[in-house]
């Protein structure tokens, strides 16, 4: 039979072991269960600290950039009067003037210089190079700039004329102001005056000038020169004059109040017919000898279209000699095509201007008596004023 085996109760030792495994059990439990909860509540604080919030809407702020003062050109410039010139110009306050006292020009007969240079010449020696600008008001030193170049066109028709001139061996740089190429210009009343600029003009020794002329070209000195001669207003307005209007002809001029018109009585009623003479107030020589100078205004049909030489051979029944051997030149006035020439048939002389109207009409406009080379009484101070009266010729609309 077999022996059964009675079942055997726990030892007290063993009972310690399994009960102290069950308490770190639980406390393991409780540990994990803090850390837990606490890493729980860490997470909950951090999202609620960082949820997100609604946007608080912007407020545009516009901001108005404050301008930079845009500097005043005139701000170190003077402006001189001329008293009996009838012009006004500006000039650097730097500059030293010459001519003139408290504002008034000292003045001969003829030649009345006021000058502006850029350094004040030594009275002793040449004192470095400098520029001057000059205006010889009421000069009679008129004459052909030859060689020049226009480098800017100004209000009244003038032009400024840059000219490279020698002198014992120097170029040196001349600046001018001109309406016709000639060295002078009218001003209101028939005033004449040469407005030029040129370096160590006050010393008259243009040999000492050490620039050379791409120096003096671009120095700053030559740059204000161009803009005191740009700066001058000439006064030159003829709202006195009278104006002549045209209908048949088809122009209107101005001229002074003291010259008259005159038109022939025994017109033939055609438009190469028609005519008219502006006569002045000045005597071209003296005794019973010396008439008036006078403009003359006249049509020339040119139905064929020929060329200017030919147009005026027929017209005024020139001889083939006389007109190949005839020089003109061609230019704008008043924005209107004109030939030039001295060399049409005349008595004493005439300078002539021919305005084109169209490809079939030129309109002559002929200043006499008129010679270059041994002038008459006054001739350069009138033919200024009909240089002035040109700048008013335009064809009616």
């Amino acid at each position: 039979m077999d022996e059964q085996l009675a079942p055997q109760s726990p030892q007290p030792s063993q009972q310690v072991a399994e009960s102290a495994s069950r308490n770190w059990t639980k406390i393991a439990l409780l540990s994990l269960g803090g850390v837990l909860l606490a890493g729980g509540l860490v997470f909950a604080g951090y999202s609620m600290g960082n949820k997100p919030t609604k946007a608080e809407p912007k407020i545009a702020i516009e901001i108005t950039p404050i301008p930079t003062p845009t500097p005043d050109p005139t701000a170190n410039l003077t402006t001189y009067r001329s008293k009996i010139g009838d012009f006004n110009l500006k000039y650097p306050n730097d500059w030293f003037t010459q001519g003139f006292d408290g504002g008034k020009e000292n003045f001969n007969e003829y030649s009345n210089p006021v000058r502006f240079c850029s350094r004040k010449p030594s009275k002793d020696a040449i004192s470095g190079d400098y520029m001057c600008v000059i205006f010889d008001i009421s000069t009679r030193d008129k004459y052909l700039l030859k060689d020049g170049a226009a480098i800017a066109t100004l209000d009244n028709n003038l032009k400024l004329y840059q000219i490279k001139s020698t002198h014992s061996g120097k170029e040196y740089v001349e600046l001018f102001l001109t309406r016709d190429g000639y060295s002078t210009v009218a001003l209101s009343k028939g005033t004449i005056v040469k407005a030029s600029a040129s370096f160590n003009y006050a010393q008259g020794d243009v040999s000492s000038l050490k620039l050379s002329y791409e120096q003096q070209i671009a120095s700053s000195q030559y740059k204000q020169a161009i803009e005191i001669l740009k700066s001058i207003n000439f006064d030159n307005k003829t709202t006195d004059w009278n104006t002549y209007t045209d209908a048949k002809l088809g122009f209107s001029i101005q001229y002074p109040t003291t010259w008259k018109i005159e038109k022939p009585s025994n017109t033939m009623g055609t438009l190469d017919g028609e005519s008219v003479t502006i006569v002045s107030d000045t005597k071209f020589a003296e005794g019973l000898e010396g008439g008036p100078y006078s403009i003359g205004i006249s049509n020339y049909s040119n139905p064929n279209k020929k060329s200017f030489k030919t147009l005026i051979a027929e017209h005024d029944q020139m001889t083939t000699e006389f007109i190949n051997k005839l020089m003109y030149s061609e230019s704008e006035l008043n924005e209107i095509h004109i030939y030039k020439t001295t060399m049409m048939p005349a008595q004493f002389g005439v300078d002539d201007v021919f305005f084109q109207r169209n490809d079939k009409s030129l309109l002559r406009v002929a200043f006499n008596p008129y010679v270059l080379d041994k002038p008459f009484i006054k001739q350069s101070e009138t033919h200024d004023v009909f240089v002035k009266i040109l700048s008013t010729f335009k064809f009616n609309q």
